[in-house]
């Protein structure tokens, strides 16, 4: 399995819900990652997927643990998945 655009949804759905829960707006955590907001935006509408790299930046930007963050992530993506979806190598 290869993730598509509804995984890249739940990515960005999740993580727009940290930053809002944490009190950032797109404006500033984009000035955090020197990103513009635009970048943002993309990931959150899923519309742009993040790497991992990214995802650890982001995550420091918000000042969230990764391993927690990555763990709540993986099991949101799982149970959006399809039943006749399957995900290769048991993880």
């Amino acid at each position: 399995m290869w993730p598509g655009p509804a995984d890249h949804k739940v990515v960005g759905d999740y993580l727009g819900r940290v930053r809002r829960d944490a009190g950032v707006t797109q404006v500033e955590l984009a000035r955090r990652l020197q990103k513009p907001q635009s970048f943002v935006s993309a990931y959150e509408r899923g519309q742009r997927r993040i790497d991992f790299l990214e995802f650890v930046g982001i995550a420091a930007a918000l000042e969230i643990d990764v391993e927690t963050t990555g763990a709540e992530l993986l099991k949101r993506v799982a149970a959006q998945a399809s039943p006749g979806r399957t995900r290769r190598g048991g993880r």
